[in-house]
This record gives structure tokens, sequence and C-alpha cells, in this order.
């Protein structure tokens, strides 16, 4: 009886789908950065116009009589007595 030698090709590695090289790690990485740094300010600005436009709101109503709720002030439970 003879046994088969082992084949070639079962001894070689098969590329995986989500393998990737260091390079290509880095280029996303600085691409996702930059997208980050150029986002970020856009963001930020809208987040002071939008509360600009919450204050304004605010004061107009309060202007003609009326007042946004901001919830309970009281803290329900056991007393700190």
């Amino acid at each position: 009886m003879q046994s088969e030698p082992p084949k070639a090709d079962s001894s070689k590695h098969k590329r995986r789908w989500f393998q990737f090289s260091l390079r290509t790690l880095f280029v996303v990485v600085a691409i996702m950065g930059v997208q980050c740094g150029v986002c970020l300010p856009m963001l930020r600005e809208w987040q002071v116009e939008q509360a600009r436009v919450k204050v304004t709101l605010k004061e107009k109503l309060r202007l003609i009589g009326l007042a946004l709720w901001n919830g309970p002030t009281k803290k329900y439970g056991r007393s700190a007595h």
C-alpha cells in the first residue's frame, strides 16, 4: 500500500476576505481623520446655531407669557433629613 504524498495546494494559505495590509489600514485611518477634521467644525457651528434658536424661542415664548416646562424641580422619594 502506498500513501499519497501531501498536495502542495493544501499547504498554501488562502487569502481571506477581511485580510488587509498595514498600508491599507493607515490609508483608511488617515482618510477618516481628515473627514473628522473637516466635519467637526461644521457640527460645532450647527450646534451653536441650534442653541441660539432655542434661546430666542424661549425669549419669545416668555414675552407672550408662556414658559417651557423643564421637568419636575422637586426630587421625589426619601428626603435627606
